[in-house]
Parts: structure tokens; sequence; C-alpha cells
């Protein structure tokens, strides 16, 4: 029994072992690694107050409440470029995307038609602070499995507002959403494989 014990003490260390500890007018915030999440999403949550606050790895508990934690998602895996593939009006499209850290992700879009690119977007999509009060849109795969979206938003410029869905539950569906001066442009990618990344 005693062996069972020193067990369960030793991984209760380690999950809630943070890195970080802030405290901001006795408001205590604990965060096992920055490094982790986008400034911007962390800076959010300090709407929480004066509850307590912890982020480890893809779980943000409030109040200590670690039974109702709020859990970030991580569908597409670290350390993995996935590809995914669009066609269109006769352009086909394809799109790579590489996880960074628990709110960020890379993407790489490239639109060809007859061997010729004729659309390219890059950059960095970041998970919405608020992605936890409902979805963005739905992935309906067939009648019976249907997927939330989270948006991940996307800064390219002051005049252009991007982003992308990405289907929780499931990295077989990602969508782009473009809104510009000259429309919407909307793609649907569907998922055809992951390759390590080589470090």
């Amino acid at each position: 029994m005693k062996s069972v014990i020193v067990v369960t003490s030793f991984v209760f260390l380690n999950v809630f072992g943070f890195s970080q500890n802030i405290e901001e007018n006795n408001w205590k915030v604990c965060v096992k690694d920055s490094t982790q999440y986008d400034s911007s999403f962390l800076k959010y949550w300090k709407y929480v107050k004066p509850h307590s606050l912890r982020i480890s790895n893809d779980s943000i508990i409030v109040g200590g409440r670690i039974e109702e934690a709020i859990i970030i998602p991580t569908d597409l895996p670290m350390a993995h470029k996935c590809y995914y593939e669009f066609s269109n009006n006769g352009i086909n499209y394809s799109l790579i995307v590489s996880r960074l850290n628990f709110t960020n992700i890379a993407f790489f879009i490239e639109g060809k038609k007859d061997n010729k690119v004729i659309f390219k977007r890059n950059g960095e999509a970041i998970l919405e602070s608020t992605f936890y009060l409902g979805s963005e849109g739905l992935y309906e795969k067939n009648e019976n499995e249907v997927y939330g979206m989270n948006d991940y938003n996307i800064q390219l410029n002051e005049t252009v507002e991007s982003k992308l869905l990405i289907a929780q539950g499931t990295k077989e569906r990602i969508s782009y959403i473009e809104k510009n001066k000259n429309g919407i442009i909307s793609l649907i990618f569907d998922f055809k494989k992951n390759v390590v990344n080589n470090k």
C-alpha cells in the first residue's frame, strides 16, 4: 500500500510541477512552459481573476477545479507535417500544416493551375482564445459523424481577415477562409498524409 502512495505522489508532482508562477496583485497564475502558448492566448486568460489559473500542456485549470479542466485541441500532432489537398475550377491547392506548440500552427498554401502557381499563403495561425465557448463551424463526415471546427486566426495584413478552421476530434478536414476587398476565398482541404519532421 505504501508503494502505491509514493507512486501517486510522484505523478502528482510531475503533473503540477509548474516552471512559472506569476503573481499579479496577489492573483496567482501558474504556467508550466509559457513558450508552448502564444502570448495573446495567455493574456486573454486574465479574465478569470480572482480565480487561480494553471496551464499545463493541453489543460487549463481555473480555480483549482481539475475535474473541469478546459482541454486545448491537439488533433494535429507535434513534430509532424500534415499534407492536405483541394481542387476547384481547375486549380489544385495543397496545404501543409505543422503544430508549433499548443496554440500555434505553421501553414503553407499553394494553388497551381497548369503547373503555374497562382495562389500562395503562409504564416502562423493562432488558436482563438475563446475556443472553449463553441465551434466556429462543423465538419459533417457523414450522418453519424459530425465534428466541431476550431478557429485559428491568421494576421496577413490589416486589410485581410483570414483563418484556418481545424476539425476537433479528427485531422481529416481543414478549411481556409479569407475575407478581402475582392470577396471571400473558401478552400476546403482533405487530409492526405503526415510525415515526421527531420530535425
